[in-house]
């Protein structure tokens, strides 16, 4: 990503909530994020804490019984949120598409690889026979044998699956690919080969990607910017580099923290105290604050927005 690239994708003040029988459920609230062409994004962060439901925005793919309340969501010229029916089916196969958290769900288990990507193809534009040089194609483009495009999801294993998914989301040339969780129940092994691929088609292809995770290390391996996300708030964006060398919002700290060092016999795990809080009745002030060490009595009343602080944009009372 150039310092001169043009947002991709710009999202402003938005705010995503579930109608829950205990009240509304705000999973996203006042957030505002841009992504740059050419770019890998991680969007990292506890589990729940907003990450898909601020993907699925992309999409406009909320599911029921949630909606966009407040906000809007750009890519390119397009105004995502105001898009009719129509026009939605061909924008979230030809200008973004995602490759969802268990390929296994994600793929119809009674159906050929070859036969899923082909509709796919048919369905959006009439290639006749070329279909077929394309599924060759984009298996071999994620590290798979032709061979496999009459398998069935069961007969692969999980790496070939998830690179089969990443396949069949590639099948239209999207502009923007987001992966949510690719590596899920993957061992290490497979999980550095299906990021190697990702990495290998984001340069190869001029993709934008967006990597949803929990596992700051796994998008520190491949991600020039992320944003971390807390409670259905972003409360750290910056470049890899320096938020994983110097992390200047405590929740960032702590997830670094959790992770042990390769080799270091010596480190003590630290896990991070409490638990995430509800998002019916989030806590007054800093979302964090019942977790912190470092807090004091400004971030329980006031909540902070994202400042430039030192190298990255974070939302704490500490560095504001």
């Amino acid at each position: 990503m150039s310092a001169n690239s043009a947002p991709l994708v710009e999202i402003h003040d938005l705010t995503i909530a579930y109608s829950t029988p205990r009240g509304e459920l705000r999973a996203v609230e006042d957030v505002n994020l841009s992504v740059f062409k050419g770019e890998i994004l991680g969007l990292v962060g506890e589990s729940g804490c907003g990450k898909s439901t601020l993907a699925s925005a992309l999409l406009r793919m909320i599911p029921v019984p949630g909606k966009i309340v407040n906000g809007s969501v750009r890519f390119g010229e397009i105004d995502v949120i105001s898009l009719r029916q129509d026009d939605l089916r061909h924008f979230r196969w030809e200008k973004v598409s995602m490759i969802f958290q268990s390929a296994m769900n994600a793929l119809d288990p009674v159906r050929t690889v070859c036969s899923q990507i082909t509709e796919t193809i048919h369905e959006h534009n009439s290639m006749g026979g070329e279909s077929l040089d394309r599924v060759k194609q984009l298996l071999e483009s994620v590290g798979l044998s032709p061979m496999h495009m009459y398998s069935y999801p069961h007969q692969l294993s999980g790496g070939m699956r998830q690179r089969v998914a990443i396949a069949l989301a590639l099948c239209l040339n999207p502009q923007l690919l987001i992966a949510d969780e690719p590596t899920t129940a993957l061992d290490v092994v497979v999980q550095a080969g299906i990021l190697t691929t990702l990495k290998d088609l984001q340069e190869r292809l001029g993709l934008t990607v967006v990597l949803i995770t929990h596992d700051l290390s796994l998008a520190a391996a491949i991600c020039d910017r992320i944003a971390v996300m807390y409670a259905g708030k972003i409360v750290e964006l910056g470049e890899t580099e320096k938020i994983t060398v110097r992390p200047e919002h405590p929740y960032t700290e702590a997830l670094i923290n959790s992770v042990p060092e390769l080799g270091d016999t010596k480190q003590k795990i630290q896990g991070i105290a409490g638990s995430p809080p509800s998002l019916i009745s989030p806590p007054t002030g800093c979302r964090f604050h019942p977790r912190c060490k470092y807090v004091f009595e400004r971030c329980m009343q006031h909540e902070p927005s994202l400042v430039r602080a030192n190298r990255t944009d974070v939302a704490c009372w500490l560095r504001g």
